[in-house]
């Protein structure tokens, strides 16, 4: 009975693997941005946002970064809309006007799907405490967990019951 209940908790094993790796496939061609950086010049008012996004030279125009959201504080402030890509390393410039201990956010969006977001805190360098800062970067973290994260605890914490009914 022991070998029995070994080979079905192996079969179980199997499958959620099986499972989980064919969720980790993707279905769309696009991909998230790799890297976004964030700068900002508070003597000219100007965002600088420098983003990696890997594409081949054939797909600039049907896989490519199609939209940037720029944030102050909480508010929309500007929408981008662009319509190809001519290389892997992108650097725009955006005037935007920001007082001291501002906070601006960045989305940009891939076409085929995927994004980054970033986002930073405007220091204005004339005040004293801040003579050696520069606007402050933060990384933006998805704190909530994805659906796939939530579907392999859910389907581990089902094999576990079963383990333990089994040798009950």
């Amino acid at each position: 009975m022991h070998t029995n209940n070994s080979s079905r908790v192996k079969i179980c094993l199997s499958v959620f693997l099986v499972c989980f790796i064919c969720l980790q496939i993707s279905f769309v061609n696009g991909h998230d941005p790799s890297l976004m950086t964030l700068d900002y010049d508070f003597t000219t008012q100007t965002l600088e946002v420098y983003i990696e996004h890997l594409i081949s030279p054939e797909e600039n125009e049907t896989h490519y970064i199609n939209k940037i959201l720029i944030y102050k504080n909480i508010t929309l402030a500007q929408e981008h809309d662009y319509t190809s890509q001519s290389s892997s390393f992108l650097t725009f410039y955006y005037i935007i006007g920001a007082s001291h201990l501002e906070y601006i956010k960045v989305a940009a969006y891939c076409s085929m799907g995927g994004n980054i977001n970033r986002s930073l805190i405007v220091i204005d360098p004339d005040y004293t405490f801040a003579s050696n800062i520069t606007s402050a970067t933060l990384d933006s973290f998805q704190l909530l967990p994805t659906s796939l994260t939530l579907f392999c605890i859910t389907f581990m914490s089902f094999i576990i019951q079963t383990i333990k009914r089994k040798k009950r």
